[in-house]
């Protein structure tokens, strides 16, 4: 069994281009459903996303989600599959490794630098 508890990038944005439209992000194919459901914990820890527990009428709860300002912002950047791949590739030619915070700043940088 692969290891649910790895940081993958591309799945906080799968995840997040998901919610924007309206999908269940616990429904993606070909994800297992604790990993979608660790990178959410992930992200509601990281200011992306709200995990809400809906309840009423006697059912049984269920998880709403929704993206914040800051989820919003970030998908902003991340939306572009040029930008994407080109943040990417700067964060790991100058860290060496591939972090959120490090990937945030180099999307902010490219979308401002495609501005002009």
């Amino acid at each position: 069994m692969p290891n649910e508890q790895r940081l993958d990038i591309d799945l906080v944005r799968q995840v997040l281009l998901g919610l924007e439209r309206g999908e269940d992000p616990e429904k993606l194919p070909s994800v297992r459903e604790a990993k979608v459901r660790y990178h959410q914990y992930l992200m509601a820890d990281a200011g992306f996303i709200d995990r809400l527990v809906i309840t009423g009428g006697g059912a049984t709860p269920w998880p709403a989600v929704r993206i914040t300002w800051a989820g919003q912002e970030f998908l902003q950047n991340a939306r572009s599959d040029t930008l994407w791949s080109k943040g990417k590739a700067k964060v790991m030619s100058g860290v060496g490794t591939l972090s959120l915070e490090a990937l945030k700043v180099a999307l902010a940088e490219l979308a401002k630098q495609a501005m002009g």
